[in-house]
């Protein structure tokens, strides 16, 4: 077997001029073209039984990130899972969207009717399962180096990120996200209320207090009491 590389606008027109034999697209381009040039799928892991349950792409960030910002990477797959969640619930939204915006081609309808024979569920674990599956099957065409063992392999290009899949599945907020609120919260709660009580005539009055109260203070006085709280 020989690997060609074309662009993808421009596979469905080599395996018609026959500059190739096969060739290998997503959707909806894939689709579209099947409907639109009369193409026979040989294998469809959307649909067909031996891959329809396996995961067929797998989010990545660099190692960079991993290394200095593993919370932003996590809210990064956090996001994708849950926008995951999001499209398997409004496949109909989602179409409409990905033609308006222009980020594929193909019409809504149609469209549409590509995404619900998706399994829209990732899953940390699950991309895992089908790394370890994958990996074999690409050393064994040269897609991957013999340089290391599969496990090597992986060890070096999977990061388990603790996110809580179960959570965002059901409907529930993270362990990360509900301490993130519980911190902002703390933070609404240990701020003093300056600028709510009513003030003497011998308060100093901060300048993030109403102008009425300002009269009791000298200009000084204002900028030499202004609490964390009104910076």
């Amino acid at each position: 077997m020989e690997f060609a590389v074309f662009s993808g606008s421009d596979l469905a027109q080599a395996l018609q001029n026959g500059a190739v034999d096969a060739i290998a697209n997503s959707d909806p381009a894939a689709s579209i073209a099947e409907k639109e040039l009369g193409l026979r799928p040989i294998i469809d892991t959307a649909t067909d039984d031996e891959y329809k349950n396996e995961y067929c792409c797998i989010s990545f960030v660099t190692g960079d990130l991993i290394k200095n910002h593993p919370d932003i990477a996590k809210k990064f797959t956090t996001a994708i899972m849950k926008s995951s969640k999001w499209v398997s619930e409004n496949i109909e939204e989602t179409a409409k969207i990905q033609v308006e915006k222009e980020w594929v081609s193909g019409d809504p309808e149609f469209n549409a009717k590509v995404l619900s024979t998706y399994n829209y569920k990732p899953s940390v674990k699950g991309g895992l399962e089908a790394l370890k599956t994958s990996v074999p099957d690409l050393k064994a065409i040269g897609l991957i180096s013999d340089n290391k063992t599969e496990d090597e392999f992986i060890n070096d290009v999977f990061v388990d990120l603790g996110v809580d899949e179960n959570a965002i599945f059901a409907g529930e907020k993270s362990d990360n996200e509900k301490s993130e609120e519980t911190s902002k919260d703390s933070k609404e709660a240990s701020v003093p209320d300056c600028c709510e009580h009513e003030h003497k005539e011998s308060d100093t009055v901060p300048d993030c207090c109403e102008e009425n109260d300002m009269k009791t203070a000298s200009d000084s006085e204002k900028a030499a009491a202004i609490p964390d709280c009104c910076a």
